[in-house]
């Protein structure tokens, strides 16, 4: 193999570099373990139904035997936290943290709509509060 010399910056290095370590080819791709917007709301909608008395852990378990739909339990408190939705084995702690950002949601909310669906959620986090 040839020994090239290279007369460059440091800097002019630095950026040849970085662009070759930047133009890859998954650029613009979704991963390949991402669960689809429509999946994830049939395990709201699931939640809310069937299993409304069943753990994050408990849930995972009866999805993936009952329903065939594999999540893992971290997945699940993730994203129900983001709807506001807590487990039944959560803390007092974290039960009020969720109650008021759903609050602060509430005053946020734009439509009669979206700020009666928010209050329906501070009801039932209420109900498991006490």
């Amino acid at each position: 193999m040839r020994k090239v010399e290279l007369n460059m910056t440091e800097e002019l290095k630095y950026n040849v570099i970085k662009k070759l370590v930047e133009n890859n080819g998954n650029k613009d791709r979704k991963p390949v373990n991402v669960i689809d917007e429509s999946t994830v709301q049939e395990i709201i909608t699931l939640y809310d139904n069937k299993y409304h008395d069943a753990n994050f852990t408990h849930l995972a378990e009866l999805l993936e035997e009952q329903e065939n739909i594999k999540v893992s339990k971290s997945f699940l408190r993730e994203r129900f936290l983001k709807e506001g939705i807590v487990s039944p084995m959560a803390t007092r702690k974290l039960k009020k943290r969720v109650k008021q950002q759903l609050e602060i949601k509430k005053k946020q909310a734009n439509s009669k709509k979206e700020q009666e669906y928010i209050q329906k959620q501070i009801v039932n986090l209420v109900r498991y509060l006490l």
